[in-house]
């Protein structure tokens, strides 16, 4: 198999599991398939970008252990993100909030498990792949994951 092949036939498989973790999820009414639903979603995506990644790239093999290592790192980041999501749905239920008050606790807890999700990922990353950490790549992150998992939950929240 050439790094062609390679790259379609583990980009189909990371966009099946996108598809049936993301089910899964949507289906998931907390406790541990909740959190089997993001695990899954989360090394999905990843596979899914690392395999874009190395299409676009000069190297002439496919490189497994990178695609390996961004799956256990979209898995890590996944079940924070489902942790975050579990525990709004909790809060929300044991103290009884509605309107208002459900969709901001969803909204903090959310972009509170964004941001723990992105910047852990970006750390992880940086560590593995031997590359310089910046500050700006923390920000970076701390931004990006507040906005997904607060605007992501936001958006959820409005519509139920």
């Amino acid at each position: 198999m050439d790094k062609k092949d390679h790259c379609i036939l583990w980009g189909i498989l990371s966009g099946v599991g996108i598809a049936v973790a993301g089910t899964a999820l949507v289906v998931a009414s907390g406790g541990t398939a909740l959190l089997v639903a993001g695990v899954g979603l989360g090394a999905s995506i990843s596979g899914e970008v690392n395999v874009v990644q190395q299409a676009c790239n000069d190297k002439k093999e496919f490189d497994g252990t990178g695609f390996i290592t961004n799956v256990g790192i979209g898995a890590a980041t996944g079940i924070i993100s489902a942790g975050a999501g579990g525990a709004a749905s909790s809060l929300t239920s044991k103290f009884a909030l509605e309107g208002g008050k459900k969709i901001a606790t969803t909204v903090a807890c959310q972009s509170v498990g964004g941001v723990v999700s992105s910047t852990g990922g970006t750390i992880t990353q940086k560590y593995v792949n031997k590359e310089d950490l910046k500050m700006s790549d923390i920000g970076t992150s701390i931004l990006t994951g507040a906005l997904s998992g607060g605007v992501g939950s936001a958006i959820g929240g409005a519509s139920s």
